[in-house]
């Protein structure tokens, strides 16, 4: 059995906190540990002895890399040159593994969903594996806590191996009355977004119903350029891909489908009321993180990113500070945050997509002042790491070192740099800084020129795999 985890995501549902350039998986919620660490870390509990294989855009390998070197996690990448949705994501693994192993089973998982506690997951391993074995396709099903509507629901048909069921059919998120009665019922399950089949057997299926599909990834893993734990998939073949979903292009028609029911505590935590749900509250049902007063104020999300957030005479609210922004909204709609980032990307905001604190495989950089003509920014590097060897075409630079040491680079010289330093980049001179302490090495950044976007970034080496 081999672990796929499915790393893709816009970043949109949890702004302002999650942004495109990192996304929910890259954030520690609702523990200290991100939610693609906490994934990946599951392997052990579920006897995976391969090492998990990660699907994720191109964009964002070096980040993916990074996490998993942090967490001495040792992983395979799959790399997508585009977004082409679940079933050609997971296609192309289909096609890897098979070509390595023709019994090959895969368990698919998104990786930012949280699971408090894996084990009853674990435990019905076993018989979706025999029923998989058979060539049967198996969802798991979550016992559902309440009458939710921000899930799918699977309706579970006839017996088959206890506890499975074969599915009847999947149901697009419900209204309110709609799963109050499916509850009532009790023959309904939440749609977990977690699969278990052969690899050979999913891309029969993927072949009969979506051949599209099919021929495109398997073209596209034919021409995948292998360099590594990376595998990076043929573009052109896969962008001629459909763009859809495994529930559309496969589970919901095919007749090998079968559900698992786990009493699991798990949430896609897909909204920050589900955030709400799953976290530790005070006794007026409140959720504060960070700098917050919350007075005569009840059933709230409060998170302050540093700043003093108070409230006074709310109720059902969610409040999310962070550097850049503050995002406010009552807790049933907090869903609705996406028409929020449409709204600034169709102004052309760069806080629809980039974080305040924009992580890096080498550290993390942050704009602090910017105005046409100059802007400052604050930039870590972890130590052992460094920046690419890189020019800019546009603007000059001047660096201060405010902690930390390090080895800079200018053209044909190097220098040791220390705090209290300051360095001069000319437009287009070649430079490079590199960690060369046990601490974090900190620099205030200082850019001049006509234009100071990040595409002036022109990269000759790079240890990131960039350049």
């Amino acid at each position: 059995m081999r672990l796929v985890v499915l790393c893709g995501g816009a970043g949109t549902r949890l702004w302002p906190l999650s942004r495109c350039l990192e996304p929910k998986q890259f954030l520690a919620l609702p523990s200290d540990i991100t939610l693609l660490e906490q994934t990946v870390r599951r392997v052990a509990a579920y006897g995976i002895n391969h090492k998990p294989i990660l699907v994720c855009g191109a964009e964002h390998a070096a980040l993916v890399e990074a996490h998993m070197k942090r967490a001495g996690i040792d992983a395979r990448l799959v790399l997508e040159p585009g977004r082409r949705n679940t079933a050609a994501a997971i296609a192309a693994v289909a096609e890897i593994l098979l070509a390595e192993d023709p019994d090959a089973q895969m368990l698919v998982t998104p990786a930012d969903h949280f699971i408090s506690d894996p084990t009853p997951l674990a435990r019905t391993l076993s018989v979706a594996s025999e029923l998989v074995a058979k060539g049967g396709i198996v969802t798991f099903g979550i016992t559902p806590r309440g009458p939710s509507t921000s899930y799918g629901y699977i309706e579970m048909g006839e017996a088959a191996t206890p506890p499975a069921r074969r599915v009847k059919r999947f149901v697009e998120k419900p209204s309110r009355d709609v799963a109050e009665k499916f509850l009532r019922s009790g023959g309904f399950t939440w749609n977990s977004g977690i699969f278990l089949f052969r690899a050979d057997t999913f891309l029969s299926e993927l072949k009969t119903f979506e051949p599209s599909i099919a021929r495109a990834i398997a073209k596209s893993a034919r021409e995948a350029v292998v360099s590594g734990a990376q595998i990076r998939l043929g573009a052109e073949a896969f962008l001629s891909s459909p763009d859809k979903s495994i529930d559309y292009a496969v589970m919901e028609r095919t007749q090998k489908a079968f559900v698992v029911p786990v009493e699991l505590s798990w949430s896609d935590l897909g909204t920050w009321d589900a955030i709400w749900e799953v976290l530790d509250k005070d006794k007026a049902g409140n959720v504060l993180q960070g700098d917050v007063v919350a007075l005569d104020s009840h059933n709230s999300l409060f998170r302050s990113g540093g700043r003093l957030v108070a409230a006074v005479g709310v109720e059902n609210l969610v409040v999310i500070d962070t550097q850049d922004a503050v995002m406010v909204a009552p807790r049933e709609r907090a869903h609705e945050v996406k028409a929020v980032v449409d709204e600034l990307r169709r102004k052309g905001r760069v806080e629809a997509d980039t974080p305040a604190i924009v992580e890096r495989p080498w550290g993390t950089y942050q704009t602090l002042f910017e105005t046409p003509g100059y802007k400052v920014k604050r930039i870590r590097i972890y130590p052992g790491a460094a920046i690419s060897l890189q020019f800019h075409n546009q603007r000059e630079e001047h660096w201060t070192i405010t902690s930390g040491t390090g080895v800079f680079t200018l053209d044909a010289d190097e220098q040791k740099v220390v705090r209290g330093n300051t360095v001069h980049i000319p437009v287009r001179a070649h430079h490079r800084l590199r960690n060369d302490g046990a601490e974090v090495l900190e620099f205030i950044e200082v850019q001049l020129g006509p234009y100071l976007g990040e595409d002036d970034i022109v990269r000759i080496t790079d240890d990131y795999g960039r350049a």
